[in-house]
Order: structure tokens, then C-alpha cells, then sequence
């Protein structure tokens, strides 16, 4: 028998959120199952999800939650999200939960002029 997860393992296999597997799934075209009251993907399943999101007719940009972006940039979440609004940055919602890109982020993150800039 294959091996199955539950969304919660499964997302933290693939580094998203249960929402984004879900999400990911259905798109991948993959069944999903209700063991009890718990829903479950097989390891085929998986793969699709992985093989789905890396090719590059349907590449997912590069998502982080608003804690982690924040934590990437050593800035509390409370700044950031007072950095997106001022910036117009757009957020994205993923389930219940926010995101913002890579590209995004990169926005915020202005570079530093040097005396040779002059």
C-alpha cells in the first residue's frame, strides 16, 4: 500500500501551508483522501504537486509568510507590514494566510550609495 500523509505532514514536507497543498492539488489534478476526520494525500499525489509547481509553464514564484519575510529582512512583522502599505507592496492570500514574493521583498530592500556612487 502506498504510503499517505496527512496535509499537515505533507505541508511541512513541501514547506507550505495546508491551504497551498490544497490548492496545489487540486490544480496538479491529484485526489485527495478522507481517512476519519483526517484528509490525506498519497506519495504519487506528492510528486504531482511537486512535479506540478516546478515545471515552468505553471512556476510558482517564490512566497514567504509575513513572519518569515520579516525575519529575513531583521525587522519586526509589524514593520513590515507598515513598509507594504507605504510602498503599495502587494500582499497575496493563500488560504487564510498572507504571503509576498521574492520579487516583492526585493522592493523593499533598497540599495546603500557608497562615496564611489558620487
Amino acid at each position: 500500500m502506498e504510503q499517505m500523509y496527512s496535509l499537515k505532514t505533507a505541508a511541512q514536507l513541501l514547506d507550505l501551508s495546508t491551504g497551498e497543498v490544497r490548492s496545489l492539488g487540486r490544480k496538479a489534478g491529484i485526489s485527495f483522501y478522507v481517512v476519519g476526520d483526517s484528509t490525506r494525500v498519497s506519495e504519487s499525489g506528492l510528486s504531482k504537486i511537486v512535479n506540478y509547481a516546478t515545471r515552468s509553464e505553471h512556476h510558482v514564484e517564490q512566497m514567504f509568510s509575513l513572519n518569515t519575510a520579516a525575519e529575513m529582512l531583521d525587522i519586526s512583522s509589524k514593520t513590515l507590514r507598515k513598509l507594504i502599505r507605504e510602498k503599495s507592496i502587494p500582499t497575496y492570500r493563500v488560504g487564510k494566510n498572507l504571503r509576498i514574493t521574492q520579487r516583492d521583498l526585493s522592493i523593499l530592500v533598497e540599495p546603500q550609495l557608497t562615496l564611489d556612487d558620487y
